[in-house]
């Protein structure tokens, strides 16, 4: 009986210093804000990824939050457009100067809860044919 104690005492103990390793090794929550020029690093992400520019239009933006990902702790922010006429959001994660993530939005993102504002660096674009 005192062997089963032990052992239970023992893996608990591994459990709680398991998990307290994970957490510390993910990365921290970003102490400072998100790149102030995120509206110019999502444009320019978008403007790569979105090949034929002419089937693509009012753009909008949402204010960067901070989330956690597989990638630790990002900043994500949404982008509303019209697809070939359909609404479509787009979740990006940022890191820095970078987008580290980007994907259709899941209902996780949560973009449809966020409030947007026109995204400018998009209404100059010039279709790639």
């Amino acid at each position: 009986m005192r062997h089963a104690a032990w052992a239970a005492l023992l893996l608990t103990a591994a459990t709680i210093i398991g998990c307290d390793q994970v957490a510390t090794t993910s990365g921290g929550i970003p102490a400072s804000g998100p790149d102030p020029s995120y509206r110019d690093i999502v444009a320019g992400y978008l403007k790569d990824t979105f090949k034929d520019h002419s089937l693509y239009g009012a753009f909008e933006i949402s204010d960067p939050r901070r989330v956690h990902s597989f990638q630790g702790w990002n900043w994500l922010t949404c982008v509303r457009f019209l697809d070939h006429g359909q609404r479509r959001s787009y979740a990006l994660f940022l890191d820095g100067g970078k987008v580290v993530d980007a994907r259709y939005a899941v209902q996780t993102d949560q973009c449809g809860m966020q409030t947007y504002t026109a995204l400018e660096q998009m209404d100059m674009l010039d279709p790639i044919h």
